[in-house]
């Protein structure tokens, strides 16, 4: 009569060793890196624009996405509690910080409260004062809705013609290959 709940236990042990052992197989798969975003792959073969948006950054003022014609913007899907998007918001940031003339960044996070966003920025001692540099919590739900970006991270380089041209899946790539695209998107003209 004892040995059942027992084995019980067994059986929710191994199924919980399982799922953590799945879940650390899966964190360190290497991200594809496409040239299109996937979820609107059909509109960036014909060379269509990023969809409008508007967000509001961290500072209160609401932005468009169209404010920034003639300029490359990385677009980040990211949350403060998705470890893979910590990994990579410094080297955005780095390269932001490199090209303040020509490069955006706008960060959208899928985090629940601005207040706990804003904190988690300044707890990793982010410069989010920079002029080409904006986070943005995702209160529209524009991350699912428009792009239909359900993992996180994600990441979407716009040429300057506002016209997406690389999508990066996932955060095990490098600084190098961050550059390389950006450049390609520098250069790019319609």
């Amino acid at each position: 009569m004892k040995i059942t709940p027992l084995i019980n236990f067994a059986v929710l042990v191994f199924i919980g060793c399982a799922a953590y052992l799945a879940t650390l197989y899966l964190d360190r798969q290497a991200p594809d890196i496409k040239t299109a975003p996937e979820s609107v792959l059909k509109q960036t073969e014909n060379n269509q624009s990023v969809p409008n948006f508007s967000f509001t950054g961290t500072d209160g003022k609401t932005l468009s996405i169209k404010d920034f014609q003639g300029k490359v913007i990385i677009l980040n899907f990211w949350a403060s509690w998705c470890t893979p998007c910590i990994k990579e918001l410094p080297l955005f940031l780095k390269a932001a910080n490199e090209n303040p003339k020509d490069l955006i960044f706008i960060g959208l996070s899928s985090d629940l409260e601005k207040e706990k966003m804003i904190r988690f920025l300044k707890k990793q001692k982010f410069d989010i004062s920079q002029k080409n540099i904006f986070f943005a919590l995702d209160s529209e739900n524009i991350t699912q809705s428009l792009f239909q970006t359900f993992r996180l991270p994600e990441t979407i380089l716009i040429d300057k013609n506002q016209i997406m041209r690389t999508k990066i899946i996932g955060a095990n790539w490098t600084y190098e290959e961050l550059i390389s695209k950006i450049k390609a998107a520098q250069t790019l003209q319609q």
